[in-house]
């Protein structure tokens, strides 16, 4: 049991996600500095062994030159996911919750608790009431007492930004364990199949169906620089047959 309180405590704390966020941050960066999946004779040639300690060893020992597919990258990814859920589920949605629950204090003492305390001189309470909603208050009425809230959408705002956040973690993840690198020469109207793999990762599956270039063209800017790249692409079945064709 104490075990499994320290567990929650901690996928529920807020400064541990924000520093293993701001970690994973850093190592993006590092990611983005140092070249990516390149042969090792390209690192042995950027980072020599005699030039400095941050060398070519290191960073093939670290994983340095693959970082997003490195088990302990992402580690990280599933523990800050694991944190987001549990922020998400522990915190978030019992707090929303609260938020729409109806308290209805009636005694002095239970309303000395609140932040803010005020006597209203009027006993006019359907102007009170209409004034209160003209506020965009949602309320509700017991007997002669009265609760009224708004600002319950902001409740959800955490609550999108975290199953986001979820969403965009389990992309990155799904990405570094399925995702391939691929190369075809293929000239225009000629059918091919992803065969080629360049890079791979541990479930990677090449798809199985065929495609068609039918066309590619460039266009050009006012300078005769390349401006963007065209290919009018066909996917076939077994038979030959067109099942979605798109320019890319």
């Amino acid at each position: 049991m104490k075990l499994k309180g320290l567990l929650i405590r901690y996928l529920t704390d807020l400064k541990a996600a924000i520093y293993l966020l701001l970690l994973i941050g850093f190592l993006s960066s590092v990611g983005t500095v140092i070249e990516q999946d390149r042969a090792l004779d390209f690192y042995k040639s950027a980072y020599p062994i005699e030039s400095s300690f941050f060398n070519w060893q290191l960073i093939s020992i670290l994983g340095l030159d693959q970082i997003y597919k490195t088990w302990w990258f992402i580690g990280l990814l599933g523990i800050f996911g694991l944190q987001l859920a549990g922020c998400t589920f522990l915190q978030q949605f019992p707090a929303l919750n609260l938020a729409r629950r109806c308290y209805f204090y009636k005694t002095p003492g239970q309303l000395q608790k609140l932040p803010a305390v005020s006597t209203l001189g009027t006993s006019n309470n359907n102007s009170l009431l209409n004034r209160i909603v003209e506020r965009d208050y949602t309320v509700f009425q017991q007997s002669n007492s009265i609760y009224a809230y708004k600002g319950i959408v902001g409740r959800f705002a955490p609550i999108v930004v975290h199953i986001s956040m979820l969403f965009i973690l389990l992309g990155a993840i799904t990405g570094a364990l399925a995702g391939f690198t691929a190369q075809e020469l293929v000239p225009k109207t000629e059918t091919f199949r992803v065969q080629n793999l360049i890079a791979g990762n541990v479930f990677t599956k090449l798809p199985n169906f065929s495609n068609r270039v039918n066309d590619f063209w460039i266009t050009y800017d006012k300078t005769n620089s390349v401006k963007q790249f065209y290919t009018d692409l066909s996917v076939l079945d077994e038979s030959g047959a067109e099942l979605k064709r798109e320019t890319i």
